[in-house]
C-alpha cells in the first residue's frame, strides 16, 4: 500500500512539474503585439522614403502610413514632387483603392501591396500565435506562427524583427532593421518568385 501511495505521489509531482514547466515556457515565449515596428508608440503616423521595383517598372517616392482608427489604415504613395501615385484605405478584412496611376493599377499587384502593408501595420495578438518550429535560438530570437495562416514572426525582446508570409504562389519576406527602441528605421520587403521588392527608409 505504501509503495502504491508513493507511486501515486511521484506521478502527481511529476505531472505538476510538467504542467508548471509548460506554463513557464508558454509565458516566456511571448510577443508584444501592442504596436508594429513601423509605428512610434505614441503616434499613429509614419513616413518613409522608398521605392518599388516590379520587374522592369521602378517607382520611388514618399510612403505615408496612417492609422485612422482602431481597425482602419491608409497608405499613400506620392512622388518626390508631391503627386499622388497610389492611395488605399484598408482593414484586416478588405481594402479600397482611393486613387491609383495606370502603371500600378493591376488587380494582382494591388492585392500584393495591400497584403504587404497589412503585415506591416497589423500584428496578431499573442492569443492568435503559437511557438514556431525553430523555438528559441541562442541569439535570443524567437519564432512564432499564426494559428490561422502561414505567417511567421521572428521576435527579439518581444519585438518583431522579421515576418515571413507563405502563400501558394508567393512568399513574402519583411525585414525590420536599424532598430531603435523597438522601432524600425529601415524596412525591406521582398517577394519570390514574384519579382517585387520594396525598400523603405524612415523620415518620420
Amino acid at each position: 500500500m505504501r509503495v502504491l501511495l508513493s507511486l501515486i505521489s511521484c506521478c502527481i509531482l511529476f505531472t505538476s512539474c510538467t504542467v508548471a514547466q509548460k506554463a513557464l515556457n508558454t509565458e516566456n515565449l511571448s510577443i508584444s503585439a501592442d504596436r508594429s515596428p513601423a509605428f512610434h508608440e505614441l503616434t499613429t503616423e509614419a513616413v518613409f522614403r522608398g521605392n518599388i521595383d516590379l520587374y522592369k517598372h521602378y517607382f520611388s517616392g514618399i510612403f505615408a502610413l496612417k492609422k485612422e482608427s482602431e481597425a482602419n489604415y491608409r497608405m499613400v504613395l506620392m512622388s518626390e514632387v508631391g503627386m499622388t501615385l497610389l492611395d488605399i484605405s484598408y482593414t484586416s478584412k478588405v481594402f479600397r483603392v482611393n486613387y491609383c496611376i495606370e502603371p500600378l493599377h493591376k488587380k494582382a499587384l494591388l492585392k500584393l501591396l495591400y497584403h504587404d502593408f497589412l503585415l506591416l501595420t497589423v500584428l496578431p495578438g499573442g492569443e492568435n500565435l503559437k511557438p514556431g518550429k525553430r523555438g528559441r535560438s541562442s541569439s535570443g530570437f524567437i519564432m512564432f506562427k499564426s494559428k490561422y495562416n502561414r505567417d511567421f514572426y521572428t521576435c527579439r525582446d518581444g519585438k518583431v524583427t522579421e515576418i515571413i508570409s507563405k502563400a501558394f504562389f508567393n512568399r513574402t519576406h519583411i525585414q525590420f532593421s536599424e532598430m531603435k527602441m523597438g522601432l524600425a528605421n529601415s524596412i525591406h520587403i521582398n517577394h519570390s518568385p514574384i519579382k517585387l521588392e520594396m525598400i523603405l527608409q524612415r523620415i518620420k
